[in-house]
């Protein structure tokens, strides 16, 4: 399914902004994040911790303080519906510690929620981009969800021709002419784990 949606960067995560699933254009987009030493040395990219313990995160987020702000209040949500969670307890304490900054706005109790809004990103190759998200739940068992963010720009905009670049940097480019030899020119695919709809 995400892989069909080649002008719209979509991934799933899962309650603690874990990267389970992405396509092409996702990765190449947030290339930084699977390129953090954040994502490496973990062996699996995660949305909070690359925000706060990247300092690169400061330069790929517009708008860094405003996403800071909702993934806190996301993952507080979180813990909130799942307070014996082994996983959000782990993340949160490793987070307080080595941030002051994640620190400061979990001491806040914000659980606001956000399911759609503009993202802002300073991308290393594409340059400034505006991108509309949309947030959607994906119910997995009960209690159990996981979310979906497809990030789209508006048609015929300056960040729709970005996006279309992003695209053409991760799709399949072809080796020798035979069928299944391409490589993709994006970043590797198997940082996020595996794509969906395949």
């Amino acid at each position: 399914m995400l892989d069909s949606m080649t002008l719209s960067a979509a991934m799933v995560t899962d309650e603690r902004h874990g990267v389970l699933a992405a396509n092409p254009l996702a990765r190449a987009l947030y290339a930084p994040l699977f390129g953090s030493a954040t994502t490496l040395g973990s062996g699996h990219a995660n949305l909070v911790r690359y925000h706060f313990l990247d300092p690169g995160a400061r330069d790929f987020y517009g708008d860094w303080n405003l996403t800071a702000d909702m993934l806190v209040a996301s993952l507080r949500t979180e813990a909130g519906r799942h307070p014996h969670d082994a996983g959000t307890r782990e993340l949160v304490g490793e987070l307080t510690t080595a941030s002051a900054a994640f620190r400061a706005r979990w001491n806040t109790h914000n659980i606001l929620l956000h399911a759609r809004g503009t993202k802002l990103f300073r991308h290393p190759e594409a340059g400034r981009l505006s991108l509309s998200y949309h947030s959607l739940g994906l119910p997995v068992s009960v209690g159990e969800t996981r979310q979906m963010c497809v990030c789209t720009a508006e048609p015929g905009s300056a960040d729709e021709e970005k996006l279309i670049l992003l695209a053409s940097l991760a799709a399949p480019r072809p080796t020798d002419g035979r069928p299944g030899t391409g490589e993709r020119s994006g970043p590797r695919a198997g940082v996020a784990g595996p794509t969906m709809g395949r």
